[in-house]
């Protein structure tokens, strides 16, 4: 500012202060202007209040309001102040610290997840807060004359020492005054309201290091591993403390503990389950909860039927997984869930113990967010790197990074493992897994490209048949690179296809009532993609190409083909945000989204009017699949049309009709000329721009060939060209030679052209990617955009010189490949900061809906071209530059990204309302209450026509059939119960925040969705993913104890007696909910209540 500017403003000030003279003050405070002003004012200096002491500990379960300290903050508080951001939702306790270098500290706290706030006072004394927390503080630090904020793991290292133990807040105040002055502020904040509450503060150094490993290693020399992780997770979670194995009930237990091994295995699992349903009641017990714990082991190992029950249990255990989550301050144990199936796993299966998935999470249990206002990189370089080149130690084991599937990077998990000693093979550890899994050494310079193809051994598979070395032969590839028309796909012959699907349906027998696939996506040695049935190769024979190796193996001679899908079904189609702004872009009228939008709620509204319409609506959403539909009509149908669409106003999840989602496969014809199978006369072969597809849902229904002009992409859509108008050709002429006749359930793209179709659509490829196949008149575009070019890209690469190490046998250097592992560590750190995809999409949407010129502006195709390179970054481990993304122009966002927390009086975001499609179905979907998707609903009375019209046949059959008993091992009351706990247990580990405060209903766990809120919507689909995994699993279980074998495999006698055991357990479920409707008569309790005693029917 110039001294003519102060000159012109010194001028001024005698006219200023006579206007001021003159004005209505009151009027001015009161004024939407002034109120507006102080508002922005008060959201930029949160109110706040000082604070004198800070500790931190733990509630003792024992004593009633009693609070242990473990840590308190012994440096100068001067200038310490709790601040409580309304518009953030955060609670933040500020500290200055004076070292070498001053600083600030600051924890912060979101108002989710503050379980209870509560003031102790007393006459005379210093007051307190204490806040009871759901999970850990998130720590910061500043240093004085920056303004970047880093997260930290530890305040020092005495707080280092009980972290992962203790994390509740007590807070001292100085006088009664602040203790209004808080109260105040919460009530503004809409924090939840304080309870005052006589807290006694007890100072017992409970988590010291001896107190801790004195504990620690009194375990380890009585009982098994896997108890000892139930109880170090039983303590790391607060269920509980040390003070509780203090106590006589405790010693009592631990007498029995080595007795009984295996039932106390059972016996403590199932206890600290209960725990931890039981976590947020607010009438727990306040004795220990050890002493309760004692009464179920007398009680347990004293019956003889409850020991037989144990016993069962412990028989029906399958194959099980632990899972570790390392948050910046934490270490939580969780499991053990049904283990996934790799080549890894099912090579050391009698090992299974000694291999565990370990997670990388926030304090809330969800994923690492990039904030430009705190850095990131040193809590991942101390949490996440470290941890991985140096491992851990668990319950007396340490444990060593191993490897991780490409799926898994994405959602930062990764495997460890612990080594041990294999009777016929000796020492197993890391490097000799990885060592055995594959040659790497053409990948060894390249970290994330090494680790890529590792990745494969971890891939989630199922088994299938060997193949001998004879039976199998490589082929050339179609296309010149780098957009090859084969990129990732061979074929089979249709004897070995129908080996494989034997081979499947035998370990699921479910899969027999589905239609035989013609393709599978496989993992083979050194191979991955896709092969597909050519039916013109004889006998049992596979053609893989060169585009599908992607390392060599030491032994070939005779493998497992693992199969990692079998594309049985066609999948749905669904409309997403990138995809309506795509489309729209491409000239699709905005008003088909709405009308698309109104048919599928109408749908959904009279589903629940017949069976037909139900299963339907069902299906086309793919919802109930871990446990049919038939059981679940009566009771969901009401249910399932509330939670429906809890996705569609944010993420816009709309299926499409006459559409479907399909793996890409190449059309073979040309390779028949090329091969002089046939000439070019007798081949049938597609030309450029046109596709074969033929659906089938059942074996049972018409296939249906698809014909016409339609859309198809692949998801990301982010580029104008990566939706394409192509030509359908129906069903192919009998008259000649085609490769695709009998191919159903895929989509064929030609294999003639300059450049693969699958690489037009987001750089597509054929080893497993699906495509978008939209058939339906509205939404077909007129014409094609230019594809995307996908360039090479530079791969993260290091100077192989240290990788090398002295061979003193040769006198010469050799590379060593466990060298590349810390390079892949620190690549997965900077994978978890620098995985920026979900951004880069967000802007391309927010910029394309305020641009004038849409998905064509210039800053839209850039970030375009970023998406792509985002896309592989965990295979190539080059990240997006941040400094490339171009800028945003508008702060203000679209309508439609406001979430599903928006607060429209405390929100810091600015919103206008959004004129492209996405503003429009979000408003519309907005004004659709709840009300106008609601039915009444109310139990009925125990009519069941289901039941009523099985019963006589059924009972038929029984009484006509002697000697049926049912064996005590398959009793139907252990069996429901077994089936009852676990499935509690599943609604228990699969809520998707460390906040909920209810586990899953059992309406969503049978139907295989999540309703409840959620910051990161990808993390609650893998909580979906991980529910589903756990509920398909339970359901085989069970099935298995109703029909034990295959009924090809089973006499009348035995087909009769699961008959009974299936039909008893039905009649006592029958009975229950009959109970529970009499209850509901009589006291006319709510719904949810009633509902929440309810258990799951079997029908079989």
């Amino acid at each position: 500012m110039n001294l003519s500017t102060y000159f012109r403003i010194f001028v001024q000030i005698p006219k200023i202060v006579d206007e001021l003279c003159k004005m209505d003050i009151i009027s001015l405070l009161t004024s939407p202007e002034y109120q507006r002003m102080f508002g922005m004012f008060s959201r930029q200096s949160p109110p706040s209040v000082a604070v004198k002491t800070l500790e931190i500990g733990t509630w003792l379960k024992s004593t009633p309001n009693s609070f242990a300290v473990e840590w308190d903050y012994q440096y100068d508080m001067n200038g310490a102040k709790l601040v409580i951001d309304r518009g953030r939702k955060t609670i933040e306790v500020c500290i200055r610290r004076q070292q070498s270098i001053p600083e600030e500290i600051r924890l912060s706290i979101n108002f989710s997840c503050v379980k209870s706030i509560k003031i102790g006072h007393e006459e005379g004394s210093t007051p307190y807060i204490y806040f009871e927390l759901l999970n850990a503080c998130a720590l910061e630090r500043t240093v004085d004359g920056t303004r970047s904020r880093q997260r930290i793991s530890s305040i020092d290292e005495n707080h280092k020492q009980i972290s992962s133990y203790v994390f509740h807040l007590r807070l001292g105040l100085g006088d009664v005054d602040d203790i209004k002055l808080f109260l105040n502020i919460c009530e503004k904040a809409k924090l939840q309201k304080p309870l005052k509450m006589l807290v006694t503060p007890v100072r017992l150094d409970l988590y010291n290091v001896v107190n801790l490993e004195t504990l620690f290693s009194g375990w380890y020399e009585q009982f098994s591993w896997s108890i000892c992780f139930y109880l170090e997770g039983a303590l790391r979670d607060g269920l509980l403390v040390i003070d509780d194995f203090q106590c006589e009930s405790w010693d009592n237990i631990s007498t029995l503990i080595p007795s009984y091994p295996d039932e106390a295995d059972i016996l403590i699992r199932n206890f600290i389950q209960d725990c931890r349903l039981n976590f947020w009641g607010d009438n727990l017990p306040h004795a220990s909860r050890l002493e309760e714990l004692g009464k179920v082991f007398t009680g347990a190992l004293a019956d003889d039927t409850q020991r037989a029950n144990l016993q069962l249990q412990i028989k029906r255990e399958g194959r099980t997984c632990r899972v570790i989550t390392f948050t910046p301050t934490r270490m939580l144990l969780d499991g053990p869930y049904p283990a996934q199936s790799n080549r890894i796993l099912r090579q050391w299966d009698q090992y299974s113990e000694c291999f565990i998935r370990v997670n990388f999470r926030d304090e809330n249990w969800l994923h690492y967010r990039q904030n430009r206002l705190v850095d990131n990189k040193s809590i991942l370089k101390e949490r996440v790197g470290d941890i991985l080149k140096n491992g851990f130690d668990l319950c007396g084991k340490h444990f060593e990074f191993l490897g991780y599937a490409s799926s898994s990077l994405r959602d930062h998990n990764v495997w460890f493992m612990t080594p041990f000693n294999d009777p016929d093979s000796g020492y197993v550890n890391a490097a000799r897994i990885r060592s055995e899994a594959g040659d790497f050494s053409g990948e060894l310079r390249y970290p994330a490209r090494y680790a890529a193809r590792l990745a494969q051994a971890f891939t989630t598979t199922n088994p299938s048949i060997r193949l001998r070395r004879s039976n199998w032969r490589m082929i050339e590839d179609l296309g010149t690179k780098p957009y090859l028309h084969t990129d990732g796909v061979g074929t089979i012959s249709r004897s070995l296809g129908s080996q494989i699907w034997n081979e499947l349906c035998r370990l699921n027998p479910r899969l027999q009532n589905r239609v035989s696939p013609t393709a599978y996506q496989i993992r083979f040695l050194g191979f991955k993609g896709v092969v597909a049935i050519d039916e013109d190769l004889e006998g049992i024979q596979m053609c893989l190409r060169e585009s599908m190796k992607k390392f060599d193996v030491h032994e070939d001679e005779n493998a497992e083909i693992e199969i990692a899908n079998s594309f049985h079904t066609p999948g749905t189609m669904f409309l997403n945000r990138p995809l309506i702004m795509l489309l729209e872009g491409l000239g699709v009228a905005k008003n088909h989204f709405i009308d698309l939008l109104e048919i599928e709620i109408s749908e959904v509204y009279e589903s629940h009017k017949s069976t037909d319409s139900l299963v339907r609506t069902l299906r086309k959403h793919t919802l109930g699949s871990p446990f049919g539909f038939v059981t679940i009509l009566s009771r969901l149908s009401k249910k399932y049309g509330l939670d429906i669409s809890p996705e569609n106003p944010v993420k816009c999840r709309i299926p499409v009709p006459n559409s479907w989602s399909l793996v890409g496969i190449a059309d073979e014809g040309p390779a028949y000329i090329e091969q002089k199978r046939y000439t070019g006369q007798e081949v049938f072969t597609l030309q450029e721009n046109q596709i074969y597809a033929c659906i089938q849902d059942r074996p049972s229904s018409e296939r249906i060939y698809v014909q016409g002009y339609c859309n198809l992409s692949r998801s990301p859509t982010v580029n104008p060209g990566d939706v394409r108008r192509v030509f359908a050709i129906g069903k192919p002429p009998d008259d000649m030679i085609c490769a695709f006749r009998s191919q159903v359930n895929v989509v064929v793209l030609p294999s003639i052209g300059s450049r693969s179709l699958a690489s037009c659509l987001s750089g597509g490829d054929l080893d497993g990617d699906k495509y978008d196949l939209c058939q339906h008149e509205d939404f077909i575009i007129s014409g094609n955009e230019h594809p995307a070019e996908f360039p090479p890209v530079d791969k993260l690469e290091i100077n192989t010189d240290e990788l090398l190490v002295f061979d003193s046998t040769t006198n010469t250097s050799r590379q060593e490949p466990e060298k590349i592992i810390p390079f892949v560590c620190d690549f997965i750190a900077e994978y978890i900061n620098s995985d920026v995809l979900g951004i880069l999409s967000n802007m391309h949407l927010r910029i394309a809906d305020s641009s004038k010129d849409g998905i064509f502006d210039s800053r839209c195709i850039k970030i375009a071209e970023l998406c792509n390179k985002a896309v592989d970054y965990g295979k190539n481990g080059s990240p997006v530059d941040i400094l490339d993304v171009p800028g945003l122009g508008n702060k203000e966002k679209p309508d439609w990204m406001k979430n599903e927390f928006y607060d429209p009086n405390s929100s810091l975001d600015k919103y206008y309302e959004s004129q492209r499609a996405l503003g429009e179905i979000f408003r519309y979907m907005d004004s659709q209450t709840e009300d106008s998707l609601r039915n009444n609903y109310r139990w009925g009375t125990t009519y069941d026509p289901i039941y009523d019209a099985l019963n006589p046949d059924i009972c038929e059959e029984l009484d006509n059939y002697d000697d049926i008993q049912s064996p005590t091992e398959r009793d139907p009351q252990s069996i429901i119960d077994a089936f009852r706990d676990k499935l509690k247990y599943i609604s228990a580990s699969c809520i998707p925040t460390s906040v909920s405060k209810e586990r899953l209903t059992e309406e969503e766990l049978i139907l295989g969705i999540i309703a409840a809120k959620c910051p990161q919507h990808r993390w609650r689909e893998e909580r979906i993913i991980r529910m589903r995994e756990r509920t398909m699993k339970l359901e085989e279980e069970t099935r298995r104890e109703l029909v034990p074998s295959r009924f090809s495999e089973m006499d009348l006698r035995d087909i009769k007696r699961s008959l009974k055991i299936a039909w008893e357990c039905w009649k006592v479920v029958k009975d229950e909910i009959a109970s529970l409707e009499y209850i509901y008569m009589l006291f006319e309790e709510d719904e949810k209540d009633v509902a929440e005693g309810s258990v799951m029917v079997f029908v079989y």
